[in-house]
């Protein structure tokens, strides 16, 4: 089984290199030399799109004979040599689109995952310089979660979670943090210390749509993270703010630990309970707009609140059966605010 995606790409580059296509002529190149001009390309050409072969080919030759320390010739004659290679090989292709001579991957991602090993390479602080202008422009989102199992997914995390010069964090910088850490293959260390309270801060806004956001953004991370999710969630599991409650039991029942079952019955009995009061709300708007008492509209609950009410029946469903759980379950279905198939 292959962990993550970046290993996945190495895996179908290293197997380019080392078994040629039997249908296309074969070249030896050095195996150093050949992925890192390959990385150089993937990082030239996201850059610019439309950068010219020629143009190209100067670009890597120059950086070739400053890298390995040979002359710029000989730089040039290896870079050619190379280029062959993978056009060979199917990783790259030679095309002319009007008069222009262009180099393009035969593979989009191919191109996202060499050009994130090729700036991997940098040194911390050009790393952060080259982060810092780029994490919002969407052309670099692909190689930005691939460098995350590259070695630099902690300073990515670290960055995007810093707080601004008004003491406040992007909603988006939160979500690709989260993006970030659903690449990994295993948590890094640390990661809790890291995220956690950045976490819980929008989780106690008194905004309650950013909590809910943020909740399911934190519903999306992979199985890897459940233990995050309940030291996230345990703590506001009975806060004074209602939808930080509500979010803090959905978390806690998706990180697979056991909630308390008074919690799970109160948090039924609150969401039926604002149902009724926004039934009741409604049928006076509209009695008083149209001077009759229509049938109020039942689907009153957004989405996740009625998630949430799914979820909890269903842990009464596998923990307690019996005629308290059957009133609470007939009440609320009778009325049309979740259905049977729910």
């Amino acid at each position: 089984e292959i962990p993550n995606r970046s290993m996945l790409y190495e895996k179908i580059i290293t197997l380019a290199y080392k078994r040629p296509l039997q249908d296309r002529k074969s070249s030896k190149v050095d195996e150093e030399i050949a992925y890192k001009i390959l990385n150089i390309i993937g990082l030239k050409i996201l850059e610019n799109p439309n950068l010219s072969k020629r143009k190209l080919k100067e670009l890597i030759s120059q950086k070739i004979s400053n890298d390995f320390s040979i002359k710029l010739f000989d730089a040039r004659q290896e870079v050619e040599k190379v280029l062959f290679f993978w056009i060979n090989n199917r990783i790259l292709e030679d095309v002319k689109i009007g008069t222009d001579d262009l180099i393009i991957f035969t593979h989009k991602t191919i191109n996202s995952y060499v050009a994130a090993c090729c700036i991997c390479e940098r040194d911390p602080q050009d790393f952060n310089r080259w982060f810092m202008k780029n994490y919002q422009n969407p052309l670099w989102k692909e190689p930005i979660l691939f460098l995350s199992n590259l070695g630099w997914a902690a300073e990515m995390i670290s960055y995007l979670l810093r707080c601004d010069a008004y003491n406040k964090i992007s909603v988006n910088n939160i979500y690709m943090a989260i993006e970030i850490m659903n690449e990994l293959s295993e948590p890094i260390p640390n990661l809790f210390t890291l995220t956690i309270p950045h976490f819980q801060s929008f989780l106690i806004s008194s905004d309650y749509d950013l909590v809910f956001q943020m909740a399911e953004a934190l519903l999306t991370l992979s199985s890897e993270f459940k233990a995050l999710l309940h030291e996230v969630s345990r703590p506001l599991l009975e806060h004074f703010q209602s939808s930080t409650r509500l979010a803090a039991i959905r978390l806690s029942i998706m990180s697979e630990n056991n909630v308390d079952l008074d919690i799970i019955k109160k948090t039924i009995d609150y969401l039926v309970e604002q149902i009724d009061e926004n039934i009741e709300q409604h049928s006076h708007k509209y009695s008083i707009k149209f001077k009759t008492n229509p049938f109020p509209p039942r689907k009153l609950m957004g989405g996740f609140q009625s998630d949430t009410l799914v979820e909890c029946f269903r842990i009464l469903v596998e923990k307690e059966i019996g005629n308290e759980l059957f009133h609470r379950l007939n009440l609320v279905v009778t009325q049309g605010h979740i259905n049977y198939k729910s």
